[in-house]
């Protein structure tokens, strides 16, 4: 069986009902942005093609 590859960068996503924040864990970037499809591309797009692995939390309101 092959190794797991080395994790290279995580992307952290809090989401909520009106936005969507992302703090790349490499640049230290942290960005909010409408949580609509549009906005969500346009913030991904530099990290099309990178594997992911996604993590879903839940918090009550």
């Amino acid at each position: 069986m092959a190794e797991p590859a080395e994790i290279q960068s995580v992307l952290g996503l809090d989401v909520s009902r009106d936005t969507v924040t992302l703090c790349d864990g490499r640049t230290r970037h942290t960005v909010t942005i409408a949580n609509d499809a549009d906005a969500l591309r346009t913030a991904l797009l530099p990290y099309q093609g990178t594997a992911t692995l996604a993590v879903r939390g839940h918090r009550r309101p």
